[in-house]
């Protein structure tokens, strides 16, 4: 394994395939550098584009969908900071699952669940 900052730090950076390893401090340090030479108009403009292609990618252009599914994850986690889902205190709100998951569950039909159970049809009049 090769060791890039031989001199200040004796852990790996990489490993056997060259990939930085978790943990790291070259990539840390590169893109600390790299956040401080872009102005905030620059910034938010990357920020634009990974939400645009978060969206086209992951949820086939829904916007709505990409919203709910950054709000259930939103509130999983907040549940999760109050400490939910240990011994005294339950989890109220459940992880959505990667986005490919909540799509399946947003878009399913479901037939044994709703309003249209209500109907009876074998009403005779």
């Amino acid at each position: 394994m090769t060791t890039l900052l031989d001199h200040t730090e004796q852990r790996p950076q990489r490993d056997r395939r060259g990939r930085f390893t978790k943990g790291n401090q070259v990539s840390k340090q590169g893109g600390d550098a790299r956040a401080k030479a872009l102005t905030p108009k620059q910034r938010k403009a990357i920020s634009r584009k990974g939400w645009r292609g978060l969206v086209r990618r992951q949820f086939a252009g829904d916007v709505a969908a990409a919203k709910a599914w950054f709000g259930a994850l939103g509130a999983w986690a907040y549940d999760q900071q109050v400490g939910a889902g240990g011994r005294y205190i339950f989890s109220v709100y459940p992880h959505p699952g990667d986005p490919s998951q909540y799509r399946a569950r947003r878009y399913q039909l479901y037939l044994l669940a709703g309003p249209h159970l209500d109907l009876n049809f074998y009403k005779e009049d």
